[in-house]
This record gives structure tokens, C-alpha cells and sequence, in this order.
């Protein structure tokens, strides 16, 4: 947990930094779901399997997509699923059968689940092409929509990232083909949004800030992400667990503060975009300058 953590250690950009990277890292089985918030707060992970049943009957449609072909690696990600709550958290599942088995799974975790699969069979050198979203259960988007990536491959899911197509679609897609199954990798990234909603599949039509609001109206968005291999379909489930913090939670930390704006600086118009720093720059430089 960041209990114990000073505040610089734990924003976000002071880890992470700027570039988009895979930055991976290794996960145990007992961490893969259900990990401490990143910001500390140990009621949060309750509040979030909460407000998936809530949010699940007001967007279903939004939040829960699946091709025909995801049904096996679903339902074998339901089993992974209900042996590492059973294992690992003292958690059993409850039975759903009207369910698909991974909208099922995804309502009793704190991540959101996407599943996804290799664009045709390896070839001899262990090749498959491209990796595919197939089935998603994504309760907390930040700013994109789950039906409009259904079914493109990992570059076109990225698209609007930043130098994806140049710098990390190969890599990713090697990575992919190259995962064992049992290993779990984890990776972390962060943006800015205005206001504090999880469900969050487009952003806010822009106010204007204040150097007088924007430090309670700004908020960091954390995901935590993993990736692990099924072992019977040899899919990839990716898991997203969300964490937000209004950005005024750093207000004293001259350290944290000075390492934004030097963010600030050098990241492209593209990154700040990306980010969610592009429309409020100068009055975001205005209320570090102030709050620091």
C-alpha cells in the first residue's frame, strides 16, 4: 500500500514519468486482482465492485462486449478468476448462469477484464500476426468506447496513443506472442481528467479552469494493469484497476509539483493531449507555481 509513502513517491508522474512505455514488472498470483489502491484508500475497492452492479444496469450494452468465439477463454478466465478469489481472498462466487461467464466474473472484482486473441495460429517462429480484442467487460473507461475497438488488433486500439504505432505496436505484439502461461505482468499509467467519474468513456466538454478550482476539479487517473496468458485457449486477459485522486492532494509537495511542471515542459502537444493537460496548461502552471 502507499500507507508510509511520502506524496512525492506517489504521484503518478513522479513514477511513471511521461513517455508511453510498456514498463513491465512481475506480479504474484495473490496480487493479480484485488491489489491495494494506488492512492491508499481501503474502502475503495468495495465501492467499486458496488458501483459495477449500478453501473451495469444503467450501460450494459456499453460496458459488456463479446464475439461468439470469446466463450471458451471466457469461461475458463471465470474458472482462473473463481479459484484466485477462493485461493487468495477467501471469496466464493455465486452462481450466474444467465450470465456470460465473463460479464459474470467482472462483477465481483475490482478490475475491468478484456480478453484477447491472436490474429491466426503461430507460425515457426512462434509468430502470430496480431493480437485481437475479442470479448470486454469495461466499467470504467477512460475516454474510450468498448464497441468501437471490439475486433481491431492492438495498434488500432492504441491508435490515439502517442507514438504507439512507431515505437511499441512490435514490441507489444512480440511480447504477446512470447508470454508464457503462469507468469502476470504488470504495468501502471496515468492521465488527467476534469472531475472524479469512473465510468468515463468520453471526455468532459471542456469549462474553463481557474487557478482558484483547478486544483479540486483536476483529478489523476491511475490504471494498473496486468497481463496473463490463459493456459487451455492461450488468450491474453488484460486487467485494469482505476484509482483517482483530485490533483489538490499534491498541493504542498513542492517536490511533486516541480516534477509536473518540468513534465509539463517537455511532453508534445500530442502527450499533453493525451494526457489531459491540453486545454488547461497555463492555468495548471499557474496553480503549481501558486500551490508549491
Amino acid at each position: 500500500m502507499m500507507d508510509g509513502l511520502s506524496h512525492s513517491i506517489s504521484a503518478p508522474w513522479v513514477r511513471l514519468g511521461a513517455p508511453i512505455k510498456m514498463g513491465l514488472q512481475s506480479c504474484a498470483p495473490e496480487d493479480w486482482l484485488f491489489a491495494p489502491d494506488a492512492f491508499g484508500d481501503d474502502t475503495v475497492l468495495s465501492r467499486h465492485v458496488a458501483l459495477k452492479e449500478v453501473l451495469a444496469a444503467q450501460h450494459h450494452d456499453a460496458i459488456f462486449q463479446a464475439f461468439p468465439e470469446a466463450d471458451d477463454a471466457a469461461q475458463e478466465l471465470l474458472a482462473l478468476i473463481t479459484e484466485t478469489l477462493k485461493t487468495h481472498h477467501q471469496m466464493t462466487l455465486p452462481q450466474a448462469d444467465q450470465l456470460h461467464p465473463l460479464d459474470h466474473a467482472a462483477r465481483y472484482v475490482p478490475e475491468d477484464l478484456l480478453l484477447l486473441a491472436p490474429e491466426q495460429p503461430p507460425n515457426d517462429k512462434g509468430e502470430t500476426g496480431q493480437w485481437v480484442l475479442k470479448a470486454g467487460s469495461l466499467t470504467f473507461p477512460s475516454h474510450w468506447v468498448l464497441a468501437e475497438k471490439m475486433g481491431l488488433p492492438m495498434a488500432g486500439i492504441h491508435a490515439p496513443v502517442p507514438h504507439y504505432g512507431e515505437k511499441l505496436a512490435r514490441p507489444v505484439d512480440r511480447f504477446f506472442d512470447a508470454m508464457l502461461t503462469g507468469p502476470i505482468s504488470l504495468r501502471r499509467n496515468w492521465t488527467l481528467q476534469e472531475g472524479d467519474e469512473l465510468y468515463a468513456p468520453s471526455r468532459h466538454e471542456h469549462s474553463p479552469f481557474t487557478v482558484d478550482d483547478i486544483g479540486r476539479r483536476l483529478h489523476v487517473r491511475v490504471e494498473r494493469q496486468t497481463l496473463r496468458k490463459l493456459p487451455k485457449s492461450g488468450w491474453i486477459v488484460f486487467t485494469i484497476q482505476t484509482a483517482i485522486a483530485p490533483i489538490n492532494r499534491w498541493e504542498k509537495d513542492a517536490e511533486a509539483l516541480g516534477a509536473l511542471l518540468d513534465l509539463i515542459d517537455v511532453m508534445t502537444p500530442a502527450m499533453l493531449e493525451y494526457r489531459g493537460a491540453h486545454h488547461y496548461t497555463d492555468v495548471l502552471k499557474s496553480w503549481v507555481k501558486q500551490a508549491g
